[in-house]
């Protein structure tokens, strides 16, 4: 088993649905006898847990935490003294029979959006990253610039298609931005994400001026019903953040390893 199929793994026995899972699982085993108590104490946190997990309330609070580079406009972003825009892929939709097989994923879609918007404005070429390949086998920079020039009308484009992590992102995004004697750039990915990848890209020795984009809200109404009810989006959204901060930490402390 390779290091990235590793992490998935240890990433599905922690994070939210797996972990929970396997709690409630671990609760049904113990329910019964001597320990039926602590067995049934398991099952209630891991209720309890599961609502925490799913609401609004603390996919925000989450954020926080994250979201600390603020927004930027394309305008403000030209005084930034880049020379080239950096957006990172985040997934692929591998079934997209529409378009003729796999494409990006809408996250990733999010964020070569707000590129071509700031490339219309700067005029500064973006360079795709992104290794991860699935079935169709096309690393996912590829399907990226794809949409750039299909669907944006965006040239030029470099692209960086042997990463597998955010930091082998930071490492091979800076070998081609040197042949192209850039030593500053835009980096565009998710708002939660940013933190993690400018400590990547930063450890390069590159300049970066963070472009963050699918911003989560950071506040809800707390007497709002709405901010208290689980959801399939919050879910989603707790789940990034935590994996976030579970990567901040090993990017942190794990220096030496590829994650």
């Amino acid at each position: 088993m390779d290091g990235t199929t590793l992490t998935r793994v240890i990433e599905t026995l922690i994070l939210p649905p797996g972990g929970l899972i396997l709690l409630g699982v671990l609760g049904l085993i113990m329910a019964r006898g001597l320990t039926a108590a602590v067995g049934r104490g398991i099952l209630l946190l891991m209720l309890v847990l599961l609502y925490l997990l799913s609401i609004p309330v603390t996919a925000s609070l989450l954020a926080r935490t994250l979201q600390y580079y603020p927004p930027q406009t394309p305008t403000e972003l030209e005084s930034a003294g880049a020379g080239a825009i950096v957006v990172l892929a985040g997934g692929q939709r591998a079934y997209a029979p529409e378009y003729g097989g796999a494409t990006v994923s809408a996250r990733t879609l999010e964020r070569v959006r707000f590129a071509g918007r700031i490339h219309r404005v700067t005029g500064l070429p973006i360079l795709a990253s992104g290794g991860w390949v699935l079935s169709d086998g096309v690393p996912e920079a590829k399907h990226l610039a794809a949409v750039l020039k299909t669907d944006f009308g965006i040239a030029p484009i470099w692209t960086e298609t042997a990463s597998q992590t955010t930091r082998e992102n930071a490492r091979h995004s800076a070998g081609i931005l040197a042949e192209h004697s850039v030593d500053a750039i835009v980096l565009v990915t998710d708002a939660g994400h940013m933190p993690r990848a400018v400590r990547a890209f930063r450890e390069t020795g590159l300049r970066v001026t963070p472009a963050p984009t699918a911003h989560y809200a950071e506040s809800v109404h707390p007497l709002s019903l709405d901010s208290w009810l689980p959801s399939g989006e919050a879910s989603s959204a707790v789940r990034f953040f935590l994996r976030e901060m579970l990567g901040s930490i090993w990017y942190r402390y794990g220096k030496n390893t590829t994650s």
